[in-house]
């Protein structure tokens, strides 16, 4: 009667490398297609002054103050719409 051994079957590991490497390409892919979201402010335009134009705006007691943002949404005095 024969003793019969167990066969060792070579443990199956996880090539690293590989995994590391697609893991550094998702990094680098996302940090660079990622975009921040900015603060938006509210920027004064200064336009040319003429002496024409002088005369009109001291007339001018109420004056409306319209701005557009980037993203299309309208701000009336200070209060978004």
């Amino acid at each position: 009667m024969g003793i019969r051994s167990k066969s060792v079957e070579p443990e199956e590991d996880i090539n690293m490398t590989s995994l590391l490497d697609v893991l550094f390409i998702l990094i680098i892919f996302f940090l660079v297609t990622t975009t921040f979201k900015q603060q938006e402010d509210d920027r004064r335009v200064e336009l040319p002054v003429d002496q024409r134009n002088q005369a009109m705006a001291n007339k001018a007691g109420d004056v409306v103050k319209i701005n557009v943002r980037k993203s299309g949404a309208y701000v009336i005095m200070g209060k978004p719409v």
